[in-house]
């Protein structure tokens, strides 16, 4: 009978939401790759009018960089056991 090696060497799997996760993110990244590149071609075509943004879009902005800063507040108010503060934060964002 023939000697046979058995490595015992395991191979990592990556977990599927993790490797789900990837595949979106390279999806949206090709997909905003695509976007950017057609806006690049279209805005040198002739007859092209200049895109202005509207004012929501700036106030909306802030809105959406506020709440980011009162969620990271909490989030560290909580780790701090600081309930009350938590509790102001998450009314506030």
């Amino acid at each position: 009978m023939k000697n046979v090696n058995v490595s015992n060497a395991t191979t990592q799997r990556m977990h599927p939401h993790k490797f789900t996760l990837w595949i979106a993110m390279g999806s949206l990244i090709m997909m905003f790759a695509g976007l950017t590149s057609a806006f690049i071609v279209k805005s040198n075509q002739v007859g092209w009018k200049p895109v202005s943004l509207p004012n929501v879009f700036w106030v909306s902005t802030i809105v959406i960089v506020l709440s980011s800063a009162t969620i990271i507040a909490a989030q560290r108010a909580f780790k701090n056991r600081n309930l009350a503060t938590y509790r102001l934060l998450m009314i506030v964002t």
